[in-house]
């Protein structure tokens, strides 16, 4: 009982820190509970789709996540776009895996959680677990290991 207690306040911790509002590839909102579900890490993707490097890493990190989902893995990643307007990152997010969730553009929690992790460059992906921050380097973990990664995690 006393784990599980504590596993519902890192939960709400992290629930706190991700927000309540996402957007699935229907572009159907999705609450916190419907989006996050049963995930025990959360891969934050911040890029864009002008930015070379970025483009250069996406299909990397989606065979890898394909690899981890395959393997069982209850990760889940969630796009968080520096697109400069609301077609780019549309055309963007369409392209990502269709597991990938998003947080709108330009709103009040991209921002926080940008500032919150001190993101300077595109692409970052960060892995957290509830009431723990994994990674914030993750980008170097998959570009090095591929779909080995999760196991560093």
């Amino acid at each position: 009982v006393f784990i599980r207690v504590l596993f519902d306040m890192a939960l709400q911790e992290y629930k706190e820190l991700l927000g309540d509002q996402f957007l699935d590839h229907s572009r159907k909102q999705l609450s916190f509970d419907e989006a996050i579900g049963d995930a025990d890490k959360v891969g934050l993707l911040i890029s864009t789709a002008w930015c070379p490097p970025c483009r250069s890493f996406g299909p990397d990190l989606e065979a890898a996540y394909e690899k981890w989902k395959q393997a069982g893995h209850k990760m889940r990643i969630i796009f968080i776009s520096s697109d400069r307007d609301e077609a780019a990152f549309m055309e963007n997010f369409a392209h990502k895996h269709k597991d990938i969730i998003a947080i709108a553009l330009n709103s009040d929690r991209a921002y926080k959680l940008k500032s919150h992790f001190a993101v300077r460059g595109i692409p970052s992906f960060i892995v957290l677990a509830p009431g723990d921050e994994i990674s914030r380097e993750a980008r170097y973990d998959v570009y090095t290991a591929g779909s080995d990664a999760c196991k560093m995690w």
